[in-house]
């Protein structure tokens, strides 16, 4: 899978993909930049692919209830609920490519924020290699790197 980063480093189509999940959760532009701590002019900006949004704005509309994976991918998920064992199986392999990610990192360390962010990304993608929406092989940490970099 590959993503295609147009100006400032959004993935092609992020500023539709941002308009429809602010659209299915009801939101007036205003509304959803208070959710991601932002002004309504910054959300308009996102919306027109004119300047590229903060992990903390990504976290916090994660939060919310935006589908990252769909909105910075295009591959939408809903998850089904899976049996505990198995989503304790996920959550673990996401926090080891979590910690794997942060060792490539110049400090080995993250925000706050930017662990929340990936956890959600990760783990939505992992969720969909285990449902067989994704191949098995997908290269999580260059999709992330991808992404991040």
């Amino acid at each position: 899978m590959t993503t295609q980063i147009i100006n400032n480093g959004i993935p092609e189509g992020f500023g539709s993909r941002l308009k429809l999940e602010r659209k299915r959760l009801k939101l007036s532009q205003e509304q959803f930049a208070l959710i991601g701590g932002v002004q309504r002019v910054a959300q308009i900006q996102y919306e027109n692919e004119n300047t590229s949004p903060t992990i903390r704005y990504l976290n916090l509309i994660g939060n919310a209830g935006v589908d990252l994976m769909f909105l910075l991918h295009g591959i939408y998920t809903d998850p089904e609920p899976l049996p505990r064992i198995r989503m304790q199986a996920i959550e673990n392999k996401t926090f080891e490519l979590i910690d794997a990610y942060a060792e490539t990192t110049s400090t080995g360390k993250m925000s706050a924020d930017m662990f929340r962010m990936l956890f959600n990304l990760i783990r939505n993608i992992l969720i969909e290699v285990d449902s067989g929406k994704l191949p098995v092989q997908t290269d999580i940490l260059s999709i992330i790197k991808g992404q991040s970099g």
